[in-house]
């Protein structure tokens, strides 16, 4: 019953340091339509994991990538803000673009650029990955326009609480008391109004050859 986000979803990836969250992430990603449209890691924390993708084009904030790939952009939290911005309308104009926020609490909260992608960025094939440590951390559009649901182990009540608002509340699974083995998690799909329990995503190693797969190049057949 499980799906992987399409290209007008948006996911929102949320747990505590060391729960799994990022390898989830590049698992998701790792299986997006990257073949179809441009697909943009925005790194604050310089992921290793990020760094072992071999086939992924890294960029500044002065392109806006417009061909199908995996695209790798490393920011300066506080110092890239204005930059970011602008790159972001960009991005807006442009659609048919997947952005991937590794973490997403450092964008700043009051870019109406980042809101704007969330808001309307259905229409526009605007995919987002919003991860985060702690969901009190997040704008409320941040969440709110989530059409997934990731959340691995939170260390406090207030994270719950924000959670709780978005999610069933008449299924077990989501009880704050509900302890879930290391590594695994809840997912929330919207659309189906589903809830499952997930296993931990699949090892690097894995998650490494799937992106060198599918960025491989193809070779042509005359």
């Amino acid at each position: 019953m499980f799906q992987f986000p399409s290209l007008n979803d948006r996911t929102t990836l949320i747990g505590r340091t060391g729960s799994g969250k990022t390898q989830a992430g590049a698992w998701l990603l790792s299986e997006s339509p990257f073949d179809r449209q441009p697909f943009v890691i925005l790194d604050y924390k310089r992921e290793p994991l990020f760094d072992q993708i071999a086939r992924r084009k890294e960029i500044s904030l002065r392109e806006v990538p417009n061909k199908p790939g995996l695209y790798h952009l490393k920011l300066l939290p506080g110092e890239d803000d204005d930059a970011l911005e602008k790159w972001l309308w960009k991005v807006w104009r442009q659609g048919s673009t997947g952005l991937f926020f590794d973490e997403g609490y450092l964008v700043p909260k009051n870019s109406a650029a980042w809101r704007s992608i969330l808001v309307t960025g259905r229409s526009l094939r605007l995919p987002t990955f919003t991860l985060s440590q702690r969901p009190v951390s997040l704008p409320i559009w941040s969440i709110s326009e989530a059409d997934y649901y990731y959340v691995f182990h939170l260390n406090r009540k207030e994270d719950w609480d924000k959670v709780a608002g978005f999610v069933p509340q008449n299924e077990n699974i989501w009880a704050e008391n509900v302890r879930l083995p290391k590594f695994h998690s809840r997912w929330y799909d919207v659309g189906a109004d589903q809830s499952l329990v997930l296993g931990p995503a699949p090892q690097a190693a894995h998650i490494l050859g799937r992106f060198d797969e599918r960025l491989k190049p193809r070779k042509r057949i005359i």
